[in-house]
């Protein structure tokens, strides 16, 4: 909707790279102190923000240019837009509007629970205001009727049966209920499964529904008619930001698990799945929804997944004499203040090399000018091209340790990790994407790998470099038949 205040020239600027950094200059001098003093920063950042928050494309603009700057390892100049950023959300929240940065997308560069469930409610609250009567409530859900005398009926919706993290992570979850007391019914609506993941999947399951057409409304008529007693959501219904099953009275209780690190709000799901580390009592405040503890993690492990004999490192292009430091996250998890730890640990342990894995050749060789403008040789910086999980899994365990980002961390890369034998240092922040591998890490017993600081991060790294029984003791911990126990 025209709100008269769009600005064609502000958007050519927004989208032009060659341009981004007299806009940057412009509005967000507020990011250098000497620029101005904090009521001139003020002013620019709010004049900024509020020009933006008036004209939705050009903030569409602003919002995917961010995000292909993290995506592509440009992070001086992300962070430069970063304030901006942070201030036009600000404005959105106090005008009442949805925000235009998508929930995943606010936690890629922030921690704040409440913030985040803020976002998600009004993210997803357009979902409920869409729907009018049709949307979720307590007085239209059905009925819960379950009694001992038959089996609770959960139904499990995921739309990510392929060779991704969820899909993934619950190759073998199904055939762990009791058949006894569960009957199992899975809503499959992958556009095009895998079947070295969702045949396991769906072999373990009681009931199987193909629902890839099936619109949310009348997946929530299936659900419905089948009874269900408990329907959990396993990919994320906040990720889409779209009409939803889980929006509509389907079944009495509705689970959020996996797929979605966060808090979706009550409008959404009733609980959410997480464990003691990834939602310690500090924040949660920052769920609306009840919180079921796992005893362990809160993410499975696909404990039938069975990792190969390793190549050689001549064969992966690794150093023989090489300390190998690891990432296997997205690109986009990574910040300045996580790629400035990693260049300290470059620079402090002898022989270190730093391992990507990435097709992506502008974010490498924009890893490689990192280096450089620290001082680093460009040899340091050893990327692989991804190849297949089974393939992966085999050379992975060639690291000597695994780097986790400094913000939205490792799930399923890190319990990988953990499985093909390779510890990781992980710092959590104050959110549960920004805690995952703090939980697994706990969970697995390797507690000293969980820091507090940048300072005990590096400590920690240096550590399993510099002395063997260290590194041979936390390597030892991770047998796989122990992991299969703890985090199964």
């Amino acid at each position: 909707m025209s709100t008269g205040f769009e600005n064609p020239g502000l958007r050519e600027v927004l989208s032009a790279p060659e341009r981004l950094g007299s806009y940057v200059d412009l509005f967000c001098g507020m990011a250098k102190p000497e620029a101005a003093g904090e009521t001139g920063r003020g002013i620019l950042q709010s004049g900024a923000a509020c020009m933006l928050a008036l004209d939705g494309p050009a903030l569409a603009i602003l919002i995917n240019r961010y995000s292909e700057l993290r995506k592509s390892l440009r992070l001086d100049l992300a962070e430069h837009l970063r304030p901006l950023v942070d201030a036009v959300l600000r404005e959105q929240l106090a005008r009442g509007v949805v925000p235009t940065e998508t929930p995943g997308q606010f936690l890629l560069r922030s921690d704040d629970p409440a913030t985040a469930l803020t976002v998600a409610e009004r993210y997803l609250g357009r979902v409920a205001q869409g729907l009018g009567e049709e949307a979720w409530s307590r007085d239209r859900r059905p009925a819960w009727t379950w009694t001992p005398a038959r089996r609770l009926r959960i139904g499990y919706v995921c739309s990510d049966l392929t060779i991704h993290p969820v899909g993934l992570s619950i190759r073998s979850l199904m055939g762990h209920h009791d058949k006894n007391r569960f009957e199992v019914f899975l809503y499959d609506r992958t556009p095009v499964p895998d079947m070295a993941v969702a045949g396991p999947v769906t072999a373990a399951a009681d009931v199987k529904r193909a629902c890839v057409d099936l619109s949310a409304a009348g997946l929530a008529r299936l659900v419905r008619d089948d009874g269900i007693d408990i329907l959990v959501d396993l990919s994320g219904a906040v990720i889409g930001g779209g009409d939803t099953v889980f929006a509509r009275p389907a079944a009495p209780v509705r689970v959020s698990m996996i797929g979605y690190p966060g808090a979706m709000s009550r409008g959404i799901t009733d609980y959410a799945v997480v464990d003691a580390t990834t939602v310690p009592p500090e924040v949660r405040a920052g769920f609306s929804e009840r919180l079921i503890f796992m005893p362990g993690s809160f993410l499975p492990l696909d404990d039938t997944f069975a990792v190969g004999a390793a190549p050689s490192r001549r064969e992966t292009g690794l150093p023989e004499d090489a300390f190998v430091m690891a990432s296997f996250n997205r690109l986009d998890k990574v910040t300045l203040e996580t790629v400035r730890l990693w260049i300290a640990c470059l620079g402090r342990i002898p022989r270190a090399v730093l391992w990507l894995a990435s097709d992506d050749g502008e974010a490498v060789a924009a890893a490689g000018g990192l280096l450089e403008r620290a001082g680093l040789d460009r040899g340091q910086l050893v990327v692989s091209r991804r190849v297949s999980v089974p393939d992966h899994a085999r050379r992975h365990q060639l690291a000597d340790v695994c780097l986790d980002p400094l913000g939205y961390n490792g799930g399923h890369t890190t319990a990988l990790s953990l499985w093909c034998g390779v510890s990781v240092v992980s710092r959590p922040g104050r959110c549960f994407a920004w805690r995952m591998s703090a939980g697994l890490l706990r969970t697995a017993g390797l507690d000293e790998c969980v820091t507090g600081t940048a300072a005990e991060y590096l400590a920690q790294v240096r550590r399993i470099a510099e002395d063997p029984a260290h590194a041979e003791d936390l390597r030892s911990r991770l047998t796989r038949d122990r992991l299969s126990r703890c985090l199964g």
